[in-house]
């Protein structure tokens, strides 16, 4: 499970807290792609992350987002969280050039993240600054629950599976 990420210059630098070290690795976009920030990966294809929790009973407020973008390196994204029920927050917490390298990042083997079955292609619950977080992969897409009151909220999963699907049809 990734715990920090970092753009420097033209790389993409994580930090893997593992249970028998920290592991490093910097990530440069496939052929010079740009932009190099997103490893390729234009701003467009980063989703709406409120807009994939439409109708999920969870979310009451659809168009709660930020009114600021996410910058990374020099790229701008628009609409990359959304504000929920209870505190919580939905994230898109990246978006990969591909399923593989998507499914390499989030690898969490040696950690203490806690699988949970039936969301998306895998799931995770994490821990991020005390507080437990739900982070799903769904094909080359990462998107992370934060601040929320239970794993084993109904309404939780439900969002989750839901972003999920709609994250596979994309």
């Amino acid at each position: 499970m990734i715990h920090s990420v970092r753009v420097v210059g033209d790389r993409v630098y994580t930090a893997r807290l593992l249970n028998t070290g920290l592991r490093l690795a910097a990530y440069a976009a496939a052929g010079g792609a740009s932009p190099v920030g997103l490893g390729g990966v234009r701003p467009g294809a980063w989703p709406n992350a409120c807009a994939l929790l439409k109708g999920a009973f969870w979310a009451r407020d659809p168009d709660n987002f930020p009114a600021d973008p996410l910058r990374i390196g020099s790229a701008s994204i628009r609409r990359w969280s959304c504000k929920v029920d209870g505190g919580a927050e939905v994230r898109i917490g990246w978006v990969a050039p591909t399923v593989q390298q998507a499914d390499e990042l989030l690898d969490a083997s040696g950690t203490e993240a806690k699988a949970i079955p039936n969301v998306g292609d895998e799931a995770y619950e994490i821990y991020i600054n005390l507080q437990p977080s739900l982070v799903v992969r769904a094909g080359r897409y990462i998107v992370v629950f934060d601040d929320v009151p239970s794993m084993s909220d109904p309404f939780l999963l439900k969002a989750a599976r839901t972003v999920a699907k709609r994250l596979e049809s994309r």
